[in-house]
């Protein structure tokens, strides 16, 4: 997932993109930090009741003025979860391990703007992109990243991947 945002007046945990509200729904979630909302705080729910928390954001990256690129990316083999600000990874949530996730289904219902009408974040979405690979992430990723989040409306083919 990579998009360039900008939003209202944060709410801290408020949620930007994801599914589900509660620990029961599997996939990942993305939501205003409860300590500082210029930060996001990334989660990975499973079914089970289990949430990991791969931790909040080491950047900026939510404004109520300035748009900033997020991604986040879910390499499924290898079960690590990654996020770039502006194309620049963010090394707080970075190689995050989803080992104890164990099998995960996603779920149909993965929105932007966030897991439910009474836990969205008003924001402004621009330069969407929701990419899936098969197998693991592209040894080119962090360049793929650099291109969506300095090349406004950038549409990838195949020969970028």
């Amino acid at each position: 997932m990579a998009a360039r945002i900008v939003g209202g007046t944060p709410t801290a945990g408020r949620s930007l993109w994801g599914c589900g509200v509660s620990g029961s729904v599997d996939g990942p979630r993305l939501n205003v930090d409860s300590t500082d909302t210029t930060k996001l705080l990334a989660q990975f729910y499973h079914s089970g009741g289990t949430n990991i928390n791969l931790g909040t954001t080491a950047a900026a990256a939510f404004s109520s003025a300035t748009p900033h690129h997020i991604a986040l990316a879910v390499d499924g083999p290898r079960r690590l979860a990654h996020m770039w600000i502006d194309g620049e990874r963010d090394l707080n949530v970075y190689n995050k391990s989803l080992g104890a996730a164990g099998t995960v289904t996603w779920p149909a219902n993965l929105r932007w703007g966030g897991a439910a009408a009474n836990n969205c974040q008003a924001s402004g979405w621009s330069d969407m992109h929701m990419l899936s690979v098969a197998g693991v992430l592209p040894s080119n990723v962090d360049d793929i990243v650099a291109l969506l989040a300095t090349s406004r409306y950038y549409r990838l083919t195949d020969e970028d991947i």
